[in-house]
């Protein structure tokens, strides 16, 4: 049950980040595709936290291994997002692979956000409650 509920909670602060446009004024997501794109990613962002947290139900100590690689994967993604969204913006012409690079990083920023919170979330929930 803890499991389900950070992933919700996870999910939630997501959708409250974007539609209340924090990620469109940190240049993470655009005003006309983010929340097409931040659904895309909790998707798959919730999928892939359920295939995290069973791993971690099989091994325990993994636990602190996937929540350092998915802190370090978060990094990545919202700097390729980022350079991508500033590159795009300040270009003089159309430059679609800027365009891509803030798109995709967008997606992956989305979905890897979800398991970060959830394992964050779980790792309060479970020193909490033992």
């Amino acid at each position: 049950m803890k499991n389900i509920l950070s992933i919700i909670v996870a999910l939630l602060v997501l959708g409250a980040l974007q539609w209340t446009g924090v990620f469109a004024r940190l240049n993470l997501s655009h005003p006309w595709w983010g929340m097409k794109a931040t659904l895309t990613g909790a998707a798959i962002g919730a999928a892939l936290t359920l295939v995290i947290m069973w791993a971690i139900s099989r091994k325990p100590a993994t636990a602190s291994t996937f929540g350092m690689l998915a802190i370090v994967l978060l990094a990545i993604s919202a700097a390729v997002t980022i350079y991508g969204a500033t590159t795009f913006i300040n270009a003089e012409e159309f430059e679609p692979l800027a365009a891509q690079f803030w798109f995709l990083g967008y997606n992956s920023f989305a979905a890897i956000f979800v398991p970060v919170v959830s394992l964050a979330v779980r790792k309060m929930l479970i020193g909490r409650n033992g």
